[in-house]
Formats: structure tokens, sequence, C-alpha cells
């Protein structure tokens, strides 16, 4: 069972949070429970490892294709 809690944080978290939700494919909700369950030591470092394999093929991806845009410039 799950509980709704609030928190100030600021702006700047706000948008990191954002991004990373962004990057990995789930909710901001998602990234914040697993931040918590690590930071009080009940995270599952499977899960974050292959979330973090995902990003970095997803970067990856992504220099490869900004290698291939700056090829075509002169």
């Amino acid at each position: 069972m799950s509980v709704q809690i609030g928190a100030r944080i600021p702006e700047g978290h706000r948008k990191k949070l954002e991004g990373i939700a962004a990057a990995s494919g789930r909710t901001v909700s998602q990234v914040i429970g697993e931040a918590i369950a690590h930071y009080i030591g009940e995270g599952d470092p499977a899960s974050l490892s292959s979330r973090l394999l995902v990003i970095e093929r997803r970067v990856d991806a992504l220099e490869e294709g900004q290698r291939a845009v700056k090829a075509l410039i002169p």
C-alpha cells in the first residue's frame, strides 16, 4: 500500500526529477519513490543498474545521431 505525502523542493530539483523521469520512462512519483527507497536502504540495486543501462544506451544513440548530423555540416 502506498500513501501520498507532500514536500517543498527547489524548482531546480523538480526540473531534474522531470528530466530523469522522462529519460527513464517513469513518472516523477516513481523516481521519487525509488530515490527514497535507496536513501533508506531498501532500494533494489539491480533495478537501478538496469535503468542506468537503458539511459546509457539512449545517450549512446543520441551521440551517434549527433555525429551523423555533424558529418552533414561542411
